[in-house]
């Protein structure tokens, strides 16, 4: 019953969230969106778009102050992505209006104003409300993403005939002994109910409190940083292995929270793929234009992926960053050396909610999904080839035994090989249920694409 509710060709992203607006408050609903991309036309049956908060722990010492909890749950079913490859979920408030729909979408024609939205009665192309797509009983408040503690979003894939479903309510706890893992049994009204199987399709994370994140994969976590909460992220680019091109200080802390000294680690897949920071307050809402300076402390209130042009760092002593100390002395640079610590920063750059967030002074430009391209490098080549042609066999609903699961078993594909899957898929260019396993054909039809790119 999955295979025939599910679109086999589901190449969709997380592509821009804007969950803090700036205003201290004034603009908590009404301003908020999540944005999602991929393949135009996909539909998003049976899917979901997960808020899960991670709790805080501000003292460090393993008991949180803030239990996790489901905090959103987005129900996709019934909509697709717009010819441009874009759908936005928008925030509206208690009367149902939504700012910042006003300020990015033209209203759909077709709307009734005399009627409630719905997804028979779009107010928007390509975009919808929180307030229409949630399953939280809204009563007087409308939905909206929490800025406090740590962040997960998730798209994922859930069988409806999973008996775990009811699990994914606002305001479950999911990770009640505070592990960073889905607890097997969670309790619904006072009822234990199963954590359902999910498939995630994409997911990116961010810590903040000493929170915890739920990404199946560290590497599609933002790294910790103490000085930023981020307002807002921006994906730039789409990885499947961390390309290893730049490198982040982290702060060691002792247990009570104290820190002592720092290491140095390679940035994550989410560093390299996402710009993420603090809007410009004074700028907005006629502008979601991020604010590329500094706060009080030092800290850069826009990080992202990596500036390789920039002149390296030579040894392990290197720490830019104010950490406790809000002027730290001149790090020396070194021409031959390999540690680079500095972000790309462009002056600038703004959140786009519909469209691509292109930023011509810089030359950055947000990757496209083109079919056939694998290795989502913009170009299809005899790499790609390659890869479909080793996925041969391999199905979207294919599971693997595993013990610590309630059911005692896990969806094989997920995350960014599932999105190489979609894309082999994709290369026949149809949504048909035969269409869900790739064989000799879809290799011959990514052979057949070679030389693309992106326009």
């Amino acid at each position: 019953m999955l295979g025939s509710a599910w679109p086999a060709r589901a190449q969709v992203f997380i592509n821009e969230v804007l969950e803090n607006p700036p205003g201290a408050g004034l603009h908590e609903t009404g301003w908020e969106y999540v944005e999602l991309y991929g393949s135009p036309g996909t539909p998003l049956d049976n899917m979901f778009f997960l808020v899960l908060k991670g709790g805080a722990d501000d003292n460090r010492d393993g008991t949180p102050e803030v239990l996790p909890e489901v905090d959103e749950v987005f129900d996709l079913t019934g909509f697709v992505l717009g010819p441009d490859g874009f759908f936005t979920l928008v925030g509206n408030r208690a009367d149902g209006e939504s700012p910042i729909a006003d300020l990015a979408f033209t209203t759909n024609t077709r709307f009734d104003p005399g009627k409630a939205e719905s997804r028979s009665n779009a107010r928007w192309s390509s975009a919808a409300t929180f307030s229409a797509v949630s399953s939280r009983d809204q009563g007087s408040r409308p939905p909206r993403l929490d800025n406090h503690g740590s962040s997960t979003y998730m798209i994922v894939r859930v069988d409806p005939d999973d008996p775990g479903r009811p699990a994914l309510s606002p305001g479950t706890c999911h990770d009640a002994d505070f592990d960073g893992e889905f607890d097997p049994i969670v309790f619904v009204n006072g009822a234990p109910v199963v954590w359902p199987m999910l498939q995630v399709i994409d997911e990116v994370a961010w810590s903040n409190r000493a929170g915890r994140e739920y990404t199946i994969s560290r590497e599609h976590q933002i790294s910790e940083t103490h000085g930023l909460n981020p307002d807002a992220i921006s994906r730039v680019a789409f990885y499947v292995d961390n390309p290893m091109r730049g490198s982040r200080t982290q702060d060691r802390a002792s247990a009570d929270g104290r820190v002592s000294g720092f290491v140095v680690r390679s940035t994550s897949t989410a560093d390299e793929s996402f710009f993420y920071g603090t809007l410009d307050s004074e700028r907005f809402p006629k502008s979601l234009v991020y604010f590329a300076g500094y706060d009080i402390d030092g800290w850069p209130q826009l990080c992202g992926p990596t500036d390789r042009t920039r002149i390296p760092y030579g040894n392990l002593t290197a720490d830019p960053q104010p950490d406790t100390d809000p002027f730290p002395a001149p790090v020396a640079r070194d021409p031959r050396g390999d540690i680079y610590l500095d972000d790309l920063f462009p002056r600038g750059f703004a959140a786009t909610p519909g469209r691509h967030n292109d930023h011509a002074p810089s030359g950055i430009k947000q990757f496209r999904v083109i079919p056939g391209d694998l290795d989502f490098n913009s170009v299809v080549d005899d790499v790609d080839v390659a890869i479909a042609r080793a996925l041969v066999g391999a199905s979207i609903d294919d599971t693997v035994g595993d013990p610590g699961s309630p059911s005692g078993l896990r969806y094989k594909w997920q995350g960014p090989v599932l999105q190489q899957i979609c894309a082999a898929l994709s290369a026949l260019g149809t949504h048909g249920d035969s269409n869900r396993t790739i064989t000799a054909e879809h290799v011959a039809a990514v052979h057949a694409m070679r030389t693309r790119q992106m326009p």
